[in-house]
């Protein structure tokens, strides 16, 4: 019993490495994007990519999901809306809400992550096998399914790319 403890403890530290590397590789290819507007911050991006992502429209819902504070989610709008990144219009369900928008650059932008990260996928998926494929696909979906799982509530479940089959519902 003690060698499978052992096993197990191993297998966890090696998954947690493999995340902390998939991490990691993740902010080095952020990074670049940044580098094409030095006047962007990590956090403006990070603004940028969950309004993209999750279709955040005010800075309540930004703070919530993107886990900061009122005061700083506002003043990181402000800054974006400064640079052109994103505009304000008042509600027309609610005059009292002012919701946000991507403009042009930010669209750009992610735009731009966006199809890195699809000649990325292809270059993966080109190096498959048709079962190799299948296999990742699965070992993937359970990896995001059960970080989610361990996650506060962020809003992720309104993407509209979590809101489909999950791989427990395909069985």
């Amino acid at each position: 019993m003690a060698g499978d403890e052992s096993g197990r403890e191993e297998g966890i530290r090696q998954l947690k490495e493999l995340l902390l590397e998939m991490a990691r590789r993740y902010l080095i290819a952020q990074q670049a994007y940044l580098s094409q507007d030095p006047n962007l911050t990590k956090q403006e991006l990070w603004v940028i990519q969950i309004m993209a992502w999750l279709g955040l429209r005010t800075v309540g819902e930004i703070s919530r999901v993107g886990g900061m504070p009122d005061s700083t989610a506002s003043w990181v709008v402000n800054r974006l809306v400064e640079k052109g990144y994103l505009s304000r219009r008042r509600s027309e369900r609610d005059r009292r809400v002012v919701e946000l928008e991507l403009t042009g650059p930010s669209a750009a932008l992610m735009a731009a992550m966006e199809d890195a990260y699809q000649r990325m996928a292809t270059a993966l998926w080109d190096e498959m096998t048709p079962r190799g494929r299948e296999v990742t696909m699965e070992v993937l979906r359970r990896v995001v399914d059960a970080a989610a799982a361990q996650l506060p509530e962020s809003g992720a479940e309104t993407h509209p790319k979590h809101s489909g089959r999950r791989h427990s519902d395909e069985k």
